[in-house]
């Protein structure tokens, strides 16, 4: 599959996702209706339009006489952007894929028993609350505890509820202490159900992937999750644990190195991108394609590539 092509795929998912959670945005009657859902409409018309617009600057590669390619759009940062979700998540584990060398980390989950919707913003505030006096009880207990958490929602069709939970690197010694004291703020929760894991390459992946599948067929439910996680920062580092600078400059040019630039746009009537002077197709999704993103149930990392 060409790049293009990924490109093309995923803007598809982007505007169906979108498009579907700015429609129950605007339906009062749909859900509890208040300042938040104007302020996530914004958000969700942002995302619509990611990537509507690629501008291509090409130029030849002295050494191999070959056309290079720079792709360039506004990223609208959004959460509910798959768009951005992927770029962010590659970045994220650019900035720390060293910690697993430095840290003697092992990977933690910490559950609460599944909510409603009604409960479910409570219970998120409840839980980041209850997090940071854990840390607070261990370090006045003269542990220095060092990682990470990332927060992650799933919906429960069946029982019609929300499962939050934490994905968590940390301190191999003190992991067991943590899960021990979580298990005291939280007595309805099952010990089964808390998890220590080492830590590898794959984990790194499983911390900063989405924080809640899109599900194809409930919109309904990814938007009362995007709702309760409104102003909500869903990772966060503690410790000695910093993010690395990434240096971009290698790959900026001025405009004055660049041959001819290639700009393409969105058309939503064929599902790809045109080609902006001549309207060219230059790259769609045929029917199969577009029929198995629509039989599809959950929207996961693997289904988007």
């Amino acid at each position: 599959m060409t790049t293009i092509h990924k490109k093309t795929k995923r803007k598809y998912l982007n505007r169906l996702i979108n498009g579907n959670l700015v429609a129950i945005s605007i339906n009062e009657n749909n859900i509890c209706y208040d300042g938040f859902d104007i302020q996530l409409k914004k958000q969700f018309l942002n995302a619509y339009h990611c990537g509507d617009v690629i501008r291509y600057d090409i130029d030849t590669d002295r050494l191999n006489h070959k056309p290079n390619k720079t792709g360039h759009t506004n990223y609208c940062k959004c959460r509910s952007c798959i768009i951005c979700s992927g770029i962010r998540t590659a970045e994220l584990i650019q900035k720390y894929n060293y910690i697993l060398k430095d840290f003697d980390l092992v990977f933690m989950t910490l559950t609460v028993p599944n909510c409603s919707q009604m409960e479910l913003k409570p219970t998120l505030q409840l839980m980041f609350s209850n997090f940071s006096k854990i840390k607070d009880v261990m370090r006045k207990r003269k542990h220095s505890i060092n990682g990470m958490r990332k927060l992650e929602i799933t919906y429960n069709n069946k029982f019609d509820s929300y499962h939050p939970h934490f994905h968590c690197l940390i301190d191999n010694s003190n992991a067991e202490m943590f899960v021990s004291l979580w298990l005291k703020m939280f007595p309805a929760s099952s010990p089964l159900a808390q998890d220590i894991r080492s830590a590898d390459e794959n984990t790194l992946i499983e911390l900063f992937k989405y924080v809640t599948k899109f599900n194809l067929k409930d919109f309904r439910a990814s938007y009362i999750i995007l709702k309760s996680l409104y102003g909500i920062r869903t990772f966060q580092t503690f410790g000695h644990i910093k993010a690395i600078d990434i240096d971009y400059n290698e790959t900026k040019f001025s405009v004055a190195q660049f041959e001819k630039t290639l700009t393409l746009f969105y058309d939503k009537l064929i599902s790809g991108y045109r080609e902006d002077k001549t309207k060219s197709i230059v790259d769609i999704l045929d029917m199969e394609e577009i029929n198995y993103i629509r039989r599809m149930k959950d929207l996961e990392p693997e289904n988007i590539t």
